[in-house]
């Protein structure tokens, strides 16, 4: 199992090679991955206890951006933002405001006060911090290809 999961990787970094800016594009998806898991770590954590599913989390985190930038969002909004079916928003909404977590206001959905997010500075300052390291990755990569060192960041010497 192993090695069927080492020649996979690989080949997986064979590929990447064929393609160009292959560092890059790693150092993005790393960053990409981070973000998606820290944001649901940190806000999809009330509705990854009551569901696994990806578009309940997405829906969920949205309804609590819309709550934070004080704008209650609609059904239809939410369906578009998110490229979802209209009738799933309706039903993992309507799953939501069961277990607590949304409140329906008129037309509009808002989170409720279930979904506190305790240390939320420390947790935005980490994703700060990963976008920043990444920037200064591609950066040190960009100024490697001009002066012509192929080596990536970390086996160069400082």
């Amino acid at each position: 199992m192993v090695a069927f999961e080492l020649a996979g990787v690989l080949l997986l970094l064979r590929l990447l090679a064929l393609f160009g800016l292959p560092r890059e594009r790693i150092l993005v998806c790393r960053l990409y991955l981070g973000l998606i898991r820290s944001i649901s770590d940190d806000y999809g954590a009330p509705f990854a206890a009551h569901s696994d599913s990806a578009s309940f989390r997405a829906i969920g985190i949205y309804v609590l951006l819309r709550t934070l930038m004080c704008s209650p969002t609609n059904s239809s909004a939410i369906a578009h933002a998110l490229k979802l079916p209209r009738a799933t928003v309706l039903r993992r909404l309507q799953e939501m405001i069961k277990a607590g977590y949304v409140e329906r206001v008129g037309n509009a959905y808002r989170i409720t006060d279930k979904v506190n997010i305790p240390d939320l500075q420390e947790k935005l300052q980490r994703r700060i911090d990963m976008i920043i390291e990444t920037a200064q990755k591609l950066a040190e990569l960009k100024t490697s290809t001009r002066a012509g060192d192929d080596r990536a960041p970390e086996q160069r010497e400082h």
